[in-house]
């Protein structure tokens, strides 16, 4: 398309995108959002600055109906649209800035609506404040309490009615127990051995990969300290060695469907910013079950933290963001490329020049479902067709 110009660049871009996604959404909010998650079938809770002033917005928005998500919602039209359809819930205001990767939410169809909660980690503050939505069924999010845990802005996870928080290896992990109102469940010992960095500056990020087996990994080595929670939670059981290749994400597949054969046992995912993807079985960590260079390379410098997801219907398939522009899904197995999304760039209204993919999640209600954000103020929401070409 290099004879093209821009108009009718954009112009075949959309025809191809007709082939390659079966829904695709996109629009532009008036603030960039840099994290989002899943806070209901048919919404994502995001996080954002606010706005003229130094601080956070953490909104809950409704996804687009021609999604499919809502039973009722008209989703006759498949075509390629943007439509600007994502709607505001509720919000509120944080005067002191909630760190990046740091807000988790839970859901869940055991607790009832209005007592759903958010899980914030603010910088210079210890421990984690407790939101609640919708009050009474007013259109706010309120702060509800604070867990008191000695680390400031911890990055978190969840699984199971169990919060995990952890700050560095100087310091150690802790467990709380979200369905008793956050009471210690367990403290992780501060990971040991001569391949860890003992500095304040290097952050430790926790991962569940079961309801009891959690790693505790350090994001500029690759390293990762396993605990099981049912046995000495002193002691890890065992640890991947580092890694020196740039900053690593982690992430782990989740028991949201039967596994498949390969996934009959817990594994954990890590992904370095050059783009090298190694899995590790539990069973034996010793050396990678699975390695692949997925032949991406991070953009540097870069303030946006690579991501990596499981697809909560097929375990072997993962995604990846955070490195350019663009959103990846690949076959974790054989880090072979299945889909490459590149609508933030086509984004009506939004810049497209150093343009990242801040954050994204899968969206259980649909195979195929990926809702994307981008540092230009783009938002899209996409199903990609499988049989299209990525």
């Amino acid at each position: 398309m290099g004879d093209l110009n821009d108009e009718e660049y954009e112009e075949a871009w959309f025809d191809d995108s007709l082939t390659r996604y079966d829904k695709l959404i996109m629009v532009e909010v008036d603030n960039p959002l840099y994290q989002i998650t899943l806070s209901g079938p048919d919404s994502i809770c995001a996080l954002s600055k606010r706005n003229g002033r130094q601080g956070s917005l953490i909104q809950e928005l409704t996804l687009p109906g021609k999604l499919g998500l809502d039973r009722d919602a008209d989703t006759d039209s498949n075509r390629p649209t943007k439509d600007r359809d994502l709607k505001i819930n509720s919000g509120i205001y944080l005067d002191i800035e909630t760190t990046q990767e740091s807000i988790i939410l839970v859901f869940s169809i055991l607790v009832e609506q209005s007592q759903r909660k958010i899980f914030a980690s603010k910088k210079g503050l210890d421990g984690v404040t407790v939101l609640r939505f919708n009050p009474e069924g007013k259109d706010k999010i309120v702060a509800d309490t604070t867990l008191n845990v000695p680390l400031s802005n911890p990055s978190l996870d969840l699984t199971h009615g169990l919060l995990a928080l952890s700050k560095s290896s100087l310091h150690p992990s802790f467990i709380l127990d979200v369905e008793t109102n956050g009471e210690l469940a367990a403290t992780l010992s501060v990971p040991s051995g001569r391949n860890w960095t003992s500095r304040e500056d290097t952050e430790t990020i926790p991962v569940f990969m079961t309801s009891f087996e959690i790693g505790i990994c350090e994001e500029m080595t690759g390293r990762i300290q396993i605990y099981d929670l049912r046995a000495d939670p002193t002691k890890s059981v065992s640890s991947v060695e580092g890694n020196k290749l740039g900053n690593w994400a982690f992430g782990a597949a989740r028991r949201t469907v039967p596994f498949e054969d390969y996934y009959s046992f817990p594994k954990i995912t890590r992904l370095s910013d050059h783009g090298l993807l190694e899995i590790f079985d539990l069973r034996s960590v010793t050396r990678p079950v699975s390695s692949s260079n997925l032949g991406i390379v991070k953009k540097s410098p870069s303030t946006v933290k690579s991501q990596l997801k499981f697809d909560p219907y097929s375990n072997s398939r993962l995604s990846v963001g955070g490195f350019d522009a663009n959103i990846y899904v690949y076959d974790s197995k054989t880090g072979r490329r299945l889909f490459c999304h590149d609508g933030h760039v086509h984004t009506e209204n939004c810049d497209v020049e150093g343009v990242v993919t801040a954050s994204h999640v899968w969206v259980p209600g649909c195979t195929n479902l990926i809702v994307s954000v981008a540092t230009n103020s783009s938002v899209n929401c996409w199903q990609f067709n499988s049989e299209g070409s990525g």
